[in-house]
């Protein structure tokens, strides 16, 4: 026992120190670092600012809006759905939302022109948009396209003028049944693209439909309820306002709702509550002796589910849709990245760990060969931190090698 708390004291102290070196520098403006191995929190680090002009301080109980990290939940209950039978992953979208019987339209670059660089501003790329041939899709698009980013509907950094909009009165329901109108960026199954807005909205609905009922009712009566999740729900409920951080980062109207649950990037939570639903999946859905998911939910989660697609790697700035670099010993399951070979993919994290990413600047990783789970928080949107996280990760997991 004394040698696990000295090993806790010592990672704490080496994540403060870092830390510490980082915001001082002005690299960031402050962060939340949580480690838990087992079932205890081994290191929990919160310090500076969330870079507001209101220069709140960060807290271990801060809550940020998750951004991207809401996928891996939305995947979650998508996966104990499909585990129990109720949805499958094999079948036409049509089937559970008949406006997409139509077959879609993808719009394909014209002969010499090539994708723009990775443009994340709102309005058309420097240089202009390139011009694209519409023609009809090759098949249509299937559950499993949506769950595994391979459906073309709506790519990374890339505008798309035929998406809709949502509208300020639109439920899940009604916006996902206004996508059908959306040209594809590809035919699905063909490629690997990262749908950050838009694919996982339909995976809410699809949640919704088989469990026949509100999609963060769902996940409420599924994950947040049985974990103890009390700081933890979809859009900026007043019960967490007095400990929001960041309010700059939420660009989005979804994400703040609270009549609109987005499966994309409107969960607020944090470190801790977060913690204790990737304490969960560690545990092949077992939480401190209570089944909240079925193992198999799990395993579809942490399965390769592209096979041999080009995977570009493991940070925002990887995710062009013009990449035809494919990172080593890197896949993508449902809703999590998955490293296969670490040596490989030149990253700290054992192989067979999983996670993801939100916005450039919160992380997860679920680490079974440390039987660990890591948190990251830091303030701000972009991939500028991503040598941080890198450099978290190496600190961990050499203090729980040692």
């Amino acid at each position: 026992m004394m040698q696990a708390v000295t090993a806790s004291r010592v990672l704490t102290t080496n994540l403060q120190d870092h830390l510490g070196d980082w915001i001082r520098r002005g690299d960031i403006a402050g962060g939340i670092i949580l480690v838990s191995q087992g079932d205890d929190i081994i290191a929990h680090v919160a310090m500076g600012a969330d870079g507001s002009a209101d220069d709140v301080q960060l807290q271990p109980d801060s809550c940020f809006c998750v951004a991207s990290l809401t996928k891996v939940v939305t995947a979650a209950a998508a996966c104990q759905l499909i585990a129990q039978g109720k949805l499958d992953p094999y079948a036409p979208l049509s089937h559970y939302i008949p406006q997409f019987a139509t077959l879609p339209q993808v719009r394909r670059l014209k002969r010499g022109a090539s994708y723009p660089p990775l443009h994340l501003a709102p309005g058309d790329p420097p240089g202009g948009m390139p011009e694209f041939d519409v023609t009809p899709a090759r098949r249509t698009i299937a559950v499993r396209d949506i769950m595994n980013f391979t459906s073309g509907l709506h790519s990374i950094g890339l505008p798309n003028p035929s998406l809709p909009l949502t509208a300020p009165d639109d439920s899940i329901a009604s916006y996902v049944a206004k996508l059908p109108e959306a040209h594809l960026d590809f035919d699905p199954g063909s490629r690997w693209a990262y749908s950050s807005a838009t694919g996982y909205e339909v995976l809410a609905r699809l949640v919704e439909i088989a469990a026949d009922m509100p999609f963060a009712d769902y996940c409420a009566e599924l994950l947040f309820e049985p974990l103890d999740m009390k700081d933890s729900c979809f859009g900026l409920q007043p019960r967490i306002a007095s400990k929001l951080a960041d309010r700059k980062a939420l660009a989005s109207p979804r994400t703040v709702r609270t009549d609109y649950a987005s499966g994309s990037a409107g969960l607020f939570t944090t470190a801790a509550d977060y913690a204790r639903f990737g304490r969960m999946l560690l545990g092949q859905g077992m939480f401190e002796g209570r089944k909240i998911l079925l193992p198999a939910a799990v395993d579809l989660m942490r399965t390769n589910q592209i096979g041999d697609l080009i995977f570009p790697g493991l940070d925002m700035a990887d995710f062009w849709l013009g990449s035809s670099y494919s990172q080593p010993g890197l896949r993508y399951g449902y809703g999590v990245l998955i490293v296969e070979d670490c040596a490989a993919a030149g990253i700290a994290v054992p192989s067979g760990s999983y996670g993801w990413d939100g916005i450039g600047t919160r992380r997860l990783w679920v680490m079974p060969a440390l039987d660990a789970v890591l948190v990251i928080l830091m303030p701000g949107a972009g991939h500028g931190v991503a040598p941080l996280h890198r450099a978290i990760e190496r600190i961990v997991v050499d203090a729980l090698s040692g």
